[in-house]
């Protein structure tokens, strides 16, 4: 138990919220966080394969930070997750975190071939002999994202958990065992568990709307990126130049959706200085500022996302017609030119 406190004189000792507080002499506070595992402990937990030990309580509060040089460390930000293995399991190991009703939100797996990586916040399952520690930041899945675009001041992380109960389950093999905790609000703010709920509905409705945008882009790209393959393997082919054509009309069409839905200029984190967001910034913004306070979204928050929602829309209605007809028709227009799928050049 002696852990990181020097050999000092001791004082004084309390035990608050179930976190031990010494006071030593000349060396101000040791602080031994989250008690709960310990008075869990008991023979049968010892004798235990493995062990799934009820998580503390935890408050949704955020803005910890990050570790200072001689500064003490706050708690981090979550649910902080404690299990035990008699011995290193051989089998994959699931750790499962849901809600009240038993709706999955996450899921992390581990086994014991992988080497845990470092970190408080690392979401790598660790799988060790022992005493076993996991934090969960009580996020929800994040929105899907465009493979190097250039978000500024854009949210695509998952909205934060709603206070209320929720449930842990620890699988192991065929075995498994699960445990409940209570997310607590803040107690300094007056935020009801109803606005809390519409501030979640709303942030959810944003990222739905981040994920099509953004599923539609990923689309749009993989096509274009196809067209350009093709027409670099047709080029030099009797009926090539016939198809090229075709592929450069269908391109212009999806660019010029796609230069209203995302800021494909912008390569670097400075470069929206120059070239302005689009609509999926503009909207993932939007997240950004809904879920920077623990209250209620304003009405001016509703406002902003049924504009945007609904030129985002008609850019997605363009896509799905283009998608729908332009490509089938491009698609005959190969079929007919009769181009092999192999070129010899």
């Amino acid at each position: 138990m002696q852990l990181n406190l020097p050999v000092v004189p001791i004082h004084d000792m309390v035990v608050k919220e179930n976190d031990l507080v010494v006071a030593t002499h000349g060396r101000s506070f040791w602080i031994l966080d989250d008690l709960t595992s310990l008075h869990q402990i008991t023979n049968k937990v010892e004798k235990s394969d493995f062990y799934l030990f009820k998580p503390r309580d935890a408050y949704r509060m955020g803005g910890w930070g990050r570790p200072q040089p001689n500064v003490g460390q706050n708690p981090p930000g979550g649910s902080v997750i404690y299990y035990y293995f008699k011995e290193k399991p051989e089998e994959e190991v699931i750790l499962e975190f849901m809600d009240r009703e038993g709706n999955t939100i996450k899921k992390y797996t581990g086994s014991a071939g992988e080497e845990a990586r470092p970190g408080r916040f690392s979401m790598q399952l660790p799988v060790e002999s022992g005493m076993n520690r996991f934090v969960w930041n009580m996020l929800y899945p994040d929105a899907e994202r465009v493979p190097g675009a250039i978000l500024w001041g854009g949210m695509l992380s998952g909205p934060v958990a709603v206070p209320g109960i929720y449930k842990v389950k620890l699988t192991v093999g065929e075995k498994s065992m699960t445990q409940s905790w209570i997310w607590k609000k803040d107690p300094r703010i007056s935020t009801t568990l109803e606005e809390f709920q519409e501030q979640f509905d709303f942030l959810i409705q944003i990222q739905k709307k981040v994920t099509e945008i953004n599923r539609a882009i990923n689309r749009l790209r993989d096509v274009k990126k196809q067209l350009d393959a093709l027409s670099g393997k047709v080029r030099g082919h009797e009926k090539g130049e016939q198809v090229i054509e075709e592929a450069r009309r269908l391109e212009a069409k999806l660019t010029s959706v796609e230069d209203v839905l995302i800021q494909s200029k912008s390569k670097s984190g400075q470069d929206p200085l120059n070239y302005p967001i689009l609509l999926d910034n503009k909207i993932a913004a939007l997240a950004g500022i809904v879920a920077s306070s623990d209250f209620r979204p304003t009405d001016q928050s509703y406002e902003v996302f049924k504009e945007l929602s609904a030129m985002a829309d008609e850019q997605l209605a363009k896509l799905k017609k283009i998608m729908e007809k332009d490509l089938p028709d491009f698609n005959d227009v190969v079929k007919k030119a009769k181009i092999p799928a192999i070129i010899i050049k």
